[in-house]
């Protein structure tokens, strides 16, 4: 068993208008990745193992 705040990962997208004026979703893509955000609960986790 394991005890612990195991958080969440999230993947984010950050875009830079066109500014052409017709609205939408005109953009360009100026960055992406990975975050890690924390839990604001803690837990127990356990596995079964083949014996």
């Amino acid at each position: 068993m394991q005890y612990g705040s195991w958080g969440y990962k999230v993947n984010w997208k950050r875009y830079r208008s066109t500014g052409d004026g017709y609205g939408g979703c005109d953009g360009v893509e100026i960055g992406h990745g990975t975050a890690a955000l924390p839990a604001n609960e803690a837990g127990r986790k356990w596995w079964a193992t083949s014996s």
